[in-house]
């Protein structure tokens, strides 16, 4: 993959330069093939370490979301929760009826 990305970067440079007043030097304004060795590697290094430390943005904004997400769920839940609390009153017994039970997991995994 960083390869790719540095092939492209490399041909997109090559490509872009004349239009930003920018003369690229003449042993690297070669098709990929003939960039040398050296040039290559580093392009590819270069962007193999961008693109990982993307990723890795990526990767850490998901994760916020997911947190977000999560937490949005959990205070749904917990509304639902408390309303539903609020409207029992438990039997004689002290036991919830079958009905309220099933009211409860219903709101709770909306089955």
């Amino acid at each position: 993959m960083s390869e790719e990305l540095a092939k492209k970067f490399h041909e997109a440079y090559e490509r872009l330069a004349p239009e930003h007043s920018y003369e690229t030097r003449k042993a690297s304004a070669v098709p990929w093939d003939d960039v040398p060795a050296n040039n290559k590697a580093l392009m590819i290094a270069v962007c193999s370490e961008v693109a990982g430390e993307q990723q890795a943005e990526i990767e850490r904004l998901d994760e916020r979301e997911n947190t977000y997400k999560l937490k949005a769920e959990i205070e749904r839940l917990n509304s639902r929760l408390k309303v539903l609390q609020e409207s029992l009153h438990p039997t004689k017994d002290g036991y919830i009826s079958h009905r309220i039970k099933d009211e409860i997991t219903a709101a709770l995994f909306d089955e």
